[in-house]
């Protein structure tokens, strides 16, 4: 299932790379929508991998691979016990500071694969409240 989600910062695109690819431990402290831990197990130039364990309805633990692409965007791959997904960040700069759009190409597999038809609101919307907390925090200086 693929779908988009698309957020506006009040900064610049620069400030916005800076602060969604530092992927921290205590990330998850930013908003409690989904995620529940993250762990950055290695940096090594442009790729970062992390774990993260959460709730979508169910609980999961995923293993991410970030792809920074400087200026400007990013790409994450992860594995979890729900399925597999390949997520794309892209930054563009506007006269009221910056647009974040996002795409997420999710596949969910074993017995999650029956939820598939449900699942795309769900996640939708869950996925566009974590940003809204993200937005803030980035903005109120956290």
């Amino acid at each position: 299932m693929l779908f988009r989600v698309t957020k506006r910062f009040r900064a610049s695109l620069p400030d916005v790379y800076a602060w969604c690819t530092e992927f921290r431990d205590s990330d998850p402290d930013l908003s409690r929508v989904r995620l529940r831990t993250r762990k950055v197990i290695r940096r090594e130039g442009d790729l970062i991998e992390m774990e993260e364990t959460g709730i979508m309805a169910f609980p999961f633990v995923a293993r991410f691979l970030v792809h920074l692409r400087p200026p400007d965007g990013w790409d994450a791959d992860a594995r979890s016990n729900m399925g597999h997904t390949h997520n794309t960040y892209r930054l563009f700069s506007e006269t009221e500071g910056t647009r974040l759009e996002m795409t997420f190409d999710v596949h969910l597999t074993g017995p999650y694969r029956l939820f598939a038809p449900f699942a795309r609101g769900f996640i939708v919307r869950k996925t566009s409240r974590e940003w809204d907390d993200y937005v803030r925090a980035m903005e109120s200086g956290r």
